[in-house]
C-alpha cells in the first residue's frame, strides 16, 4: 500500500524509524534473536531493540520520525490483542466523544495519505482505508472490523466450533463405553442356563411319565 502513498503521509514506510532495525533482525530459535548489524545474539526481541538504540541508533535514515506504533490506536494493528479484546467488548466503557475524535483522526490520515481529488486510484484506496480503519471507531456492538480483507476473528470462531463438536463426539463414544460396561453380568450369564433349565424340565416330564407307566402296569 505505502507505494499509492503520498510522500506526506505518515504510514508511508520511507518515515518509519525502525524500519531498518527491523530489517536486520533474525529469530534463531525461539529464545534466541541475532542483530545482523554486528551479529551479537539476545535471548529476547527486547534486549535486540534495547540493543539497537544503544549501538545502532545512526541506522536509522534522516527523515524518518515516525514511530508507527504510536497510530496503532486509529488503524487497530493491535486489535487481537487480549486486554484491547476485553476493553472493547465492554459496551458502558465507550466513550462516544473519544470514539469520534479517533475517526476524524482516521479519516484526516486517509485524506493526508490518499487525496481523492488526486485521481481515482487514490480515491479508491481513500474510501478502502476509510471502511477498513476509521469506520470501526464507533460503540455500536455491530461493527466490524477489517471488511474489505484482513482475517477477523470468523476463523477463530470456526476453530472453536470444531473443537468443541471434536469434545462432544468424544464425550458420546465414552458415555457409550461407559453404559456398555455398567451392564449387570448376569445379563448374558441368564441366556446361557436356559438350554439347562429346559433340560432338566424335559427330565422331570421323563421321570413323571415312566412312574405313570409302572402303576399301568
Amino acid at each position: 500500500m505505502s507505494g499509492n502513498m503520498t510522500a506526506q503521509c505518515a504510514l508511508h514506510k520511507h518515515k518509519d524509524m525502525f524500519r531498518e532495525h527491523e530489517e536486520h533482525k533474525y529469530e534463531l530459535r525461539r529464545s534466541q534473536w541475532k542483530c545482523n548489524y554486528c551479529g551479537k545474539i539476545f535471548r529476547t526481541e527486547a534486549f535486540l531493540d534495547t540493543h539497537f538504540e544503544n549501538r545502532h541508533s545512526d541506522h536509522i535514515p534522516k527523515g524518518a520520525e515516525v514511530c508507527l506504533a504510536d497510530y496503532c490506536d486509529l488503524i487497530h494493528c493491535d486489535h487481537d490483542h487480549p486486554l484491547r479484546v476485553k476493553h472493547e467488548h465492554n459496551f458502558f466503557a465507550c466513550k462516544p466523544t473519544d470514539v469520534e475524535g479517533k475517526r476524524h483522526l482516521c479519516e484526516a490520515i486517509a485524506q493526508k495519505c490518499f487525496p481523492r481529488e488526486e485521481g481515482p486510484d487514490l480515491a479508491n484506496m481513500h474510501d478502502f482505508f476509510v471502511r477498513q480503519f476509521c469506520e470501526a471507531h464507533t460503540c455500536s456492538p455491530a461493527r466490524q472490523m477489517f471488511p474489505d480483507g484482513k482475517v477477523g476473528r470468523g476463523s477463530r470462531w470456526f476453530l472453536m466450533l470444531l473443537a468443541f463438536l471434536f469434545i462432544g463426539m468424544m464425550g458420546f463414544y465414552l458415555s457409550v463405553a461407559c453404559s456398555q460396561q455398567s451392564k449387570p453380568r448376569g445379563y448374558h450369564d441368564l441366556r446361557r442356563t436356559r438350554p439347562e433349565a429346559t433340560k432338566n424340565f424335559k427330565d422331570y416330564f421323563a421321570f413323571f411319565s415312566k412312574a405313570k407307566k409302572k402303576k399301568m402296569y
